[in-house]
């Protein structure tokens, strides 16, 4: 086993200031010599993308590994690469891949061995662009299909259904809810070129290349393993997937497919790996062929540069107590004011199954908000996640990844006299941990969003009391208990609610002698700088949390501290994935900022969104 080489890289594809990819590039150690072979990802859609991070990582490492140069990129528009998502084209991540293949190519190029064999490997809809790439445009060795999807069509109905299915639960959730499930997003395409799904902005134009776009059969040559996760009582690959092999194989293609046990991670509610999938992939490479790569020789200068710092963001590996953990560093615009007066950073604490990017992009997106306003931001991967080694960690125990984090942050901006801690669901309770176990004087302000503070008893309550109770209020309900609409089930649920709410509050998740809700009430308590505090109105997290605390005085005076601020927003889901939503939780929270650490010569101004305590 080849210990691999992971560098967060930017590389400079195109001549443009915006033609800089972030990439994470993984290597086997130098001491090898030359790669066996070269490995280019196209990642899958939207949300899958996030969801997969994790996984794709751990297989480019797999590889690395066995011997192989493999590159991550994020295409246009997505992760921690320039631009907006509404601003991509199908066409423009085509030409992403394309240099970024060449530019591999170009880095592992010798005058006196041949070129290396290049392996496109795709995961759901990557591989629909991977396939496309082989076609026509990169000359491949062999596909890596990860349970790719049939044709673009299909992928973009599972997408849109997002949309249906918010609008139901909003509708559901409020009768006097202004947006009604039937809403037609092929009409607001239509009309004004883009629709809001799910946080992500799709455009007309990706919608119409989507539509398009199918699984096109590779040039011949190329040697495609295609391979399909599937459940421990099956062990063949579905008809359809069969069926398309077959196709390919009578018309003279090398196309083997592979039935893999193993979890579907790119949809998993947390993050899952499908430890079998890695490993018979690097298998099928053992022998990997060696024909010529086309378009080597034509890779410019411009594409051999892998530079570090690009625009105002700088990608970093740092070390938490011998793990290498993966971050980026917003660094404030050069002609951003000067905050010399305030000398503080923000470190954003990831919650949840998500990498620092965050679903929808939502940490990226904050942290170039808040660089914009000329403050550094630090947001990264805690081991085992995105892109850090490690193996993944509860949230209970991610003080070392943070402490690593402020050292990191302190370390690359000099002067700098303290850190605002900036945590979503458990990253906020983590947050509060951290300043609990450690009493760290640097940590001089918290920003708090969603705290997770879970309980078996608190869900029920909160099921209960903001779901069953409005739904028995409805007539709506009734008619359709009448007419036996609802199940069994459904009553059986409430009545297992009713019950375990009734019990004592458990500890949940200890560690040590003190459950974690203990330990952030304790670490709430004795911080004594500035917090702020976001909810949202339309997640369950949020609500049990309004839920715990009210019922404790020891919560209720820490939130009615003058030193707290609080913004509510009653339309928001968890991770604020309208638009006008985010845009007011990063607004106040940066008014927040400057509000308490003004930059030299400002009056501070009271946040116009922000209430003066946490007091409901």
């Amino acid at each position: 086993m080849v210990h691999p080489r992971v560098e967060p890289v930017h590389l400079r594809l195109f001549p443009e200031p915006d033609g800089w990819r972030f990439a994470l590039l993984v290597e086997p150690v130098a001491a090898l010599g030359i790669p066996r072979g070269l490995v280019v990802y196209a990642p899958p859609f939207a949300e899958e993308m996030n969801k997969s991070r994790a996984m794709a990582a751990q297989g480019a490492r797999a590889l690395a590994a066995a011997g192989f140069a493999v590159v991550l990129p994020d295409l246009y528009g997505t992760g921690d690469s320039p631009g907006e998502f509404c601003d991509a084209t199908w066409s423009q991540w085509q030409a992403d891949l394309a240099a970024t293949a060449r530019w591999l190519a170009a880095r592992h190029e010798t005058p006196e061995a041949p070129p290396l064999p290049l392996f496109m490997w795709g995961l759901r809809s990557g591989c629909l662009l991977a396939c496309e790439l082989a076609q026509r445009q990169v000359r491949c060795a062999g596909l890596l299909l990860w349970s790719p999807v049939a044709s673009g069509r299909q992928m973009l109905q599972q997408f849109l259904r997002l949309r249906t299915a918010a609008q139901w639960v909003t509708a559901n959730a409020d009768a006097q809810a202004p947006t009604k499930p039937g809403t037609s997003v092929n009409t607001e395409l239509a009309t004004q070129g883009w629709a809001d799904i799910a946080g992500y902005r799709l455009s007309a134009s990706m919608a119409q290349a989507l539509e398009q776009a199918s699984l096109a059969p590779p040039a011949t040559g190329c040697h495609v393993h295609w391979f399909e996760l599937t459940s421990p009582d099956r062990s063949t690959l579905p008809p359809a997937a069969a069926g398309t092999l077959q196709t390919w194989s009578a018309s003279g293609l090398q196309a083997e497919g592979h039935a893999v046990v193993g979890p579907s991670f790119w949809r998993a509610t947390e993050i899952e790996f499908a430890v079998d999938l890695i490993s018979r992939t690097c298998s099928v490479l053992e022998h990997p062929p060696r024909p010529a790569l086309a378009g080597a020789a034509a890779a410019t200068g411009d594409l051999m540069v892998a530079g570090t710092p690009c625009g105002n963001e700088l990608p970093l590996r740092f070390d938490a107590d011998g793990t290498s953990l993966v971050g980026i560093l917003n660094q404030p615009a050069p002609d951003a004011a000067s905050r010399d007066g305030a000398r503080l950073g923000v470190v954003i604490v990831v919650g949840g199954p998500q990498y620092r990017a965050g679903s929808h992009r939502q940490f990226t997106q904050l942290a170039r908000a808040l660089g914009r306003r000329s403050w550094p931001v630090l947001r990264f991967d805690l081991r085992g996640m995105g892109d850090s080694d490690g193996e993944p960690g509860d949230f209970t125990r991610a003080t070392p990844d943070i402490a690593a984090a402020i050292d990191t942050l302190g370390a690359r901006v000099p002067g700098l006299d303290g850190v605002v801690l900036w945590g979503l669901c458990d990253g906020a309770s983590a947050a509060l941990m951290y300043v609990q176990e450690t009493g760290d004087e640097r940590v001089r302000g918290i920003g708090l969003v969603n705290p997770w503070v879970r309980s078996v008893e608190g869900l029920a309550r909160v099921h209960v009391k903001h779901y069953y109770l409005q739904r028995l209020r409805e007539r709506a309900f009734w008619v359709k208990l009448l007419k036996g609409g609802v199940g069994l089930g459904a009553i059986r649920d409430l009545a297992s609610s009713l019950r375990t709410m009734g019990r004592r509050r458990s500890k949940v998740t200890p560690c040590g002698d003190l459950a974690f809700q203990e330990r952030m009430l304790l670490g709430a308590e004795s911080f004594e700088g500035p917090r702020w505090l976001a909810l949202s109105g339309r997640d369950l997290t949020a609500q049990e949390f309004v839920e715990h605390t009210a019922g404790s005085e020891r919560w209720q005076r820490v939130l009615a501290a003058d030193r707290c601020s609080r913004i509510d927003l009653p339309m928001a889901d968890h991770t604020f994935s309208g638009a006008a939503d985010m845009e007011r939780l990063h607004e106040d929270f940066a008014d927040w900022l400057e509000l308490h650490w003004p930059l030299p010569g400002a009056t501070p101004q009271p946040s116009p969104n922000s209430q003066e305590s946490c007091l409901a």
